[in-house]
Order: structure tokens, then C-alpha cells, then sequence
């Protein structure tokens, strides 16, 4: 981790991050696409998978936790360990 001249922290961002949505939240994500410029793709069970712009590992941890599930990490692996390591010290 690098610190900027401001003082704010720069942290290094994870690329290549796939993830499969539930169909329970893709329609949110749909609002979101144009916004967030992610790829999506529709799956035929309804459910969506997304390929994220390049993001700060402990910030996608969160927004995956947070969805309780309803989110499986495809890629990268090694932060699909971490969410299942994150998840099991939760339960």
C-alpha cells in the first residue's frame, strides 16, 4: 500500500474479478450497468454474471458479503479464498 502526496490511501486494485449473481438481485444490477460500466451477461436461470473494472480488494470483499450468497465469486481465485475464508469466520 502507497500513500499519495493528500494523504489518501492507494490501495491495489484486483482485475479480472468475475462474479455470479443471483437472479434475486440482478435487477439491481441492471440499473447499476451504465453507471458503473461492468460487462454483464444474462444467464438462462435468470441469474447474471458480471466482470467488474478493476477494484480494491477489501471494497469487493464487502460488497460481496453484504449480499449474504446471493454472490459467487467465479475469478480470481485467490479472492474467491478469501471471500470463503471471510464467509466461514462469520458463521
Amino acid at each position: 500500500m502507497q500513500t499519495r502526496k493528500n494523504g489518501l490511501f492507494n490501495y491495489e486494485r484486483i482485475s479480472g474479478i468475475r462474479l455470479r449473481c443471483a437472479s434475486s438481485i440482478a435487477f439491481y444490477l441492471r440499473e447499476h450497468h451504465s453507471v458503473k460500466k461492468f460487462k454483464m451477461e444474462q444467464q438462462p436461470d435468470g441469474s447474471v454474471i458480471i466482470e467488474l473494472q478493476p477494484a480494491i480488494e477489501h471494497e469487493i470483499i464487502r460488497q460481496v458479503l453484504e449480499e449474504a450468497g446471493q454472490i459467487e465469486v467465479l475469478a480470481p481465485l485467490m479472492l474467491r479464498e478469501k471471500i470463503i475464508i471471510a464467509g466461514a469466520e462469520i458463521a
